[in-house]
């Protein structure tokens, strides 16, 4: 993407068609499912998801991923400013840096009502 900010910031990373970007075949999409190619940090900016949560009339989402400090967290708060309940099962996201991953949690728990659990609590 040529206007993508994250390069500036990051180099290119986890971006559609590069090494490390695959989609795991435990996740691979089935028929029926939706799929959005976000642009940013946040899955809520420049696509068609807040449309499409809206249509599904979805009160609750549950988020998963890389990397809790800064695509989690993002995509949580722009949930959470949406009016959605949140749902985070910790041992389902991942930082670089263990630090970082365990604030990023205290600070979506305690700013955004974060509920964090865990994939068996989810499942």
């Amino acid at each position: 993407m040529v206007n993508d900010k994250e390069l500036g910031i990051w180099g290119q990373h986890a971006m559609k068609d590069t090494q490390g970007s695959e989609i795991i075949p435990e996740l691979n999409p089935e028929k029926n499912d939706i799929i959005i190619e976000k642009k940013w940090y946040s899955g809520f900016v420049d696509t068609e998801l807040p449309a499409i949560l809206k249509k599904m009339g979805a009160d609750t989402l549950i988020f998963v991923g890389v990397s809790t400090d800064i695509c989690v967290q993002n995509n949580v708060g722009h949930a959470y400013f949406s009016g959605y309940r949140t749902i985070i099962p910790q041992d389902c996201t991942a930082s670089i840096d263990e630090a970082a991953h365990e604030q990023a949690l205290k600070y979506m728990k305690s700013i955004y009502g974060a509920e964090i659990t865990t994939s068996e609590k989810v499942l």
